[in-house]
């Protein structure tokens, strides 16, 4: 694949790949090679020897919905995924995107059906790694700074010759 931003990671899973139809809003589709990976979504372009990068979508706190043929302009079998809030936070006055959404219109009914528990497992996964994570970070701040620190005894003039620490 050409021009994705993003690298390899130890922890970064694929866990499902197809090509399906890309809708935007008028309903019109293209072709796209997608990507599940354990916590993004890559779509890309296929070319004649090589996959383009078209873009990603960052599964945390990520939302998906199978929609109805009226809200994908007559189009059945369709995925719509919307995005959280990306950026860093507004301490650091960095840009913050809206939420964005996408819609894959997917090939029948069984890959529907198995994409969509694919990415609720996904998003349900990484929401729960978080919330552990912002529980370990709340535990390590709430805890004073003496006590992570190993006890230190020294040496005593009685001891066998041993010291311990």
């Amino acid at each position: 694949m050409t021009d994705q931003p993003f690298g390899i990671t130890a922890d970064r899973r694929l866990y499902l790949q197809g090509d399906f139809m890309q809708l935007n809003k008028s309903g019109a589709g293209e072709e796209r090679a997608y990507f599940l990976f354990s916590d993004m979504l890559v779509y890309a372009k296929r070319k004649k020897f090589a996959l383009q990068y078209k873009g990603h979508i960052q599964l945390e706190r990520a939302q998906v919905r199978e929609i109805s043929k009226e809200e994908a302009d007559g189009n059945s079998d369709c995925i719509e995924i919307v995005s959280s809030f990306q950026g860093v936070d507004s301490l650091n006055t960095t840009f913050m995107a809206s939420p964005t959404a996408h819609v894959m219109k997917i090939a029948d009914k069984n890959d529907l059906s198995k994409w969509k528990a694919c990415l609720e497992a996904v998003i349900a996964k990484n929401e729960k790694v978080a919330q552990l994570k912002m529980n370990v970070s709340h535990n390590t701040q709430s805890t004073s700074t003496g006590s992570l620190k190993k006890p230190v005894t020294t040496a005593s003039s009685t001891s066998s010759g041993s010291i311990s620490f």
